[in-house]
């Protein structure tokens, strides 16, 4: 739905630790360990990353990344004491049922770029909160995560090593935005062809199940 805030990234090292850990990032090898743990072609994709400070109201709403991208890593570095209860960690996220028709469309129709939703389309199921992690993962349409950061930057602040690998050719060819899924009685916001997509790949379950909720009652799935 929306992403904003300050980002810092460290452009020039002060200290040979780390000048030596921004070599390591930006080195050939581990782009080399990544692309080999994830079966990607180092030729079909370019490097993009550093090292990371996300000032206070920094977000980026639910989204499980756009199709250009292939690879993804973000380890937890944050500086001073507490940072684990910290409200600026990353959210991995789930969709609540009233809108897993969303991730339908995404996985029946390859060529329609994936998008941010709103916090109240998905449910957090874990947060990385642990100094010191690591998450890696080649985005699907099932990799929702998010971050609202809300705390004091000036005694610390979010900070990670950062790093992904981008397709050089985008595979998407339309892009669909979060309001093109809002399926209202009152409001229709899906156009008629990317609606007709969606009820293309819905189950039947599915499509009685919003009907029924359109319609303001309570839906009972058949047995």
């Amino acid at each position: 739905m929306r992403g904003f805030g300050v980002t810092l990234r460290l452009t020039s090292a002060r200290s040979a630790f780390i000048s030596e850990l921004m070599q390591f990032m930006n080195g050939q090898r581990l782009q080399e360990v990544l692309a080999e743990k994830f079966g990607i072609d180092l030729d079909d994709v370019y490097y993009d990353g550093g090292i990371q400070k996300y000032l206070d109201g920094y977000e980026i709403s639910p989204h499980p990344d756009i199709r250009k991208k292939a690879l993804t890593f973000m380890v937890n570095i944050n500086p001073g004491p507490g940072s684990e209860q910290r409200e600026h960690h990353t959210h991995y996220l789930v969709f609540r049922e009233p809108y897993k028709y969303v991730q339908a469309y995404w996985e029946g129709h390859p060529e329609a770029d994936r998008c941010w939703v709103p916090w109240g389309w998905c449910e957090t199921r874990k947060m990385q909160r642990e100094n010191n992690s690591i998450v890696i993962f080649s985005p699907t349409n099932h990799t929702m995560h998010g971050v609202k950061a809300s705390y004091d930057h000036l005694d610390s602040q979010r900070t990670q090593l950062y790093g992904n690998l981008w397709y050089h050719v985008d595979a998407a060819t339309s892009h669909p935005e979060w309001e093109d899924f809002v399926i209202t009685e009152s409001k229709p916001k899906l156009s008629a062809s990317i609606k007709s997509k969606v009820k293309s790949v819905l189950p039947p379950s599915m499509k009685a199940y919003l009907k029924n909720r359109v319609a303001g009652g309570n839906y009972v799935p058949r047995r």
